[in-house]
This record gives structure tokens, sequence and C-alpha cells, in this order.
């Protein structure tokens, strides 16, 4: 991670200052990492985002992190892609629209929308 090289970077997150900290006293340290939960990301269905409500339960209730308790407080970066001013406009034409979902207008999509999962991400404007 370069905010563990980069002097500048020393404080961009918790571990940084952590590390940083370490190298300013010359301490020998090693990091390893785990993988303590698997969740899904934000849910346009559900409208919730398990991997961000995992981690807020993993810093309120398990031992010392060195996750801020602040960041329980932070919106969910998962769903800016879904936001309208995220969106870009379709090319399909109003026919093929009609045709497709019935739609009479413009559809938009998010620029990095996942196209693998079979499921359309989209906001329809009639």
């Amino acid at each position: 991670m370069s905010s563990f090289r980069l002097p500048h970077k020393n404080s961009a997150t918790a571990l940084s200052e952590h590390v940083w900290k370490l190298k300013d006293n010359k301490k020998d340290f090693k990091i390893s990492w785990k993988i303590i939960e698997k969740s899904a990301a934000y849910s346009t269905k559900t409208k919730k985002c398990n991997l961000c409500l995992s981690e807020k339960y993993f810093i309120l209730a398990k031992k010392p992190t060195l996750n801020k308790r602040k960041e329980i407080l932070s919106t969910c970066m998962h769903t800016r892609k879904y936001l309208l001013k995220n969106a870009k406009e379709s090319k399909r034409t109003n026919d093929e629209l009609d045709e497709h979902d019935g739609a009479n207008g413009i559809e938009a999509v998010p620029d990095d929308a996942p196209e693998s999962d079979g499921e359309k991400h989209s906001v329809v404007h009639k």
C-alpha cells in the first residue's frame, strides 16, 4: 500500500497511522490479513449493503481493531454507482426500449454497472 511507503499519506487510514508510528519508533512489524466474513455489497433490491453492515458490526462488537469508530457513521460507498448523477445515457432507441421493457424514453445505466450477474441495473425515464 502506498500509505505505508509514502510519508505524505501517513494518516490515510488508521492502519497506515499505526504502521508509521511503528516505523518512527524503529520497531519491527509484520502485517498479516485474514478474511473474517464474506458479504455482498449494496443490492438495489434490498436497498442494503451487507458488506458495510458487517464491517460496522465487527467494529462495534468484536475485540479492538484499528478501525475508527467514526467509520460507523459513514455512508455506504457502494451505493454511489447507482446514483442518477453517475448514470450515463444509453445508446438504445425508443423502439428498442419499447420492445425490451415497455419504456418510452431514455435509459441510463451506471458506468461501472455489473453486466455478468444477468441482472440489469438501470434507471428508465418515461
